[in-house]
C-alpha cells in the first residue's frame, strides 16, 4: 500500500479501495502457494509443546485483531485506517485457516476458552489467554465500537500496534525454539509481516496527530 502522506489528499476513496484490493490480490496467490507447501503435505513433523501453544494462542490473538479490524472498517474515518484494517481482516483470516489446518492435520484442536493457561510455552507465568499480551480488554474494545469516526482511526492504531508488538514477540519466539519447520517459516513471516505494518501505523499516527508532519 502506498504510505499515507500528500496522497491521502489527493486521493478519492475509490482509488485507496482499488489499491488495497490488488495488495490482496498479490498476498491471497502468495498466500494459496504457501498454504500448500506448508501444511499440505502428506506427513506434517510433529508439533513440539511450542509449535502447538504457538499455534493455539496465536489464534486466539489473530482473531481478537480481525474482530478490532471489522470494528474500524466501520467506524473509523480515515481512508488508509479502513484500508489497513482490510489488510488485517484478509491477512490474519488466511492465516487463521493455516494455524488451525496444522493443528487439526497434527491431531490437535484449538480451545475456545478465553480462561484456559496461555504464553506458558514462552517459558512465562501462564495467564488467561484473553490476557494474553497486546490484548485488547474488553473496556478497550467497547471504546472503540463507541468512538467517533475520527477517534476511531487513532484508537484502532495505537491498539493494532500494541497487539501487533506482542504478536512479534511470539513468532519471533516461535520462529527461534520451535521445532517444526513449517510452523517456524510461518512465525518468521508472521513477525516480519507485522513488524513491517507497525511502522506503517506509527507514520499514519503521527500525520493524524500532526497533519502539518
Amino acid at each position: 500500500m502506498e504510505g499515507p502522506g500528500l496522497v491521502e489528499s489527493v486521493a478519492p476513496r475509490g482509488r485507496t479501495q482499488w489499491i488495497v484490493l490488488a495488495v490482496a490480490v498479490v498476498f491471497l496467490a502468495v498466500a494459496a502457494g504457501y498454504a500448500i507447501r506448508a501444511f499440505a503435505e502428506p506427513d506434517p513433523d510433529e508439533l513440539s509443546a511450542v509449535d502447538r501453544g504457538f499455534l493455539i494462542d496465536m489464534v486466539d490473538h489473530h482473531e481478537q485483531a480481525v474482530e478490532m479490524a471489522i470494528i474500524a472498517q466501520e467506524r473509523a474515518s480515515n481512508p488508509f485506517v479502513r484500508g489497513f484494517a482490510t489488510e488485517v481482516i484478509i491477512q490474519q483470516r488466511w492465516e487463521l485457516g493455516v494455524m488451525e489446518t496444522g493443528l487439526g492435520r497434527s491431531g490437535y484442536e484449538r480451545s475456545f476458552d478465553p480462561d484456559r493457561p496461555a504464553m506458558g510455552w514462552m517459558g512465562m507465568a501462564e495467564v488467561p489467554s484473553s490476557q494474553m499480551p497486546g490484548m485488547a480488554t474488553d473496556e478497550e474494545l467497547e471504546e472503540l465500537r463507541t468512538a467517533s469516526p475520527d477517534e476511531a482511526n487513532v484508537l484502532f492504531l495505537e491498539l493494532m500496534t500494541a497487539h501487533h508488538q506482542a504478536g512479534v514477540h511470539m513468532a519471533e519466539y516461535e520462529a527461534e525454539h520451535g521445532s517444526n519447520p513449517y510452523v517456524r517459516q510461518f512465525a518468521s513471516d508472521i513477525a516480519g509481516n507485522q513488524a513491517s505494518e507497525i511502522g506503517e501505523y506509527r507514520r499514519l499516527l503521527e500525520q493524524l496527530e500532526d497533519p502539518s508532519s
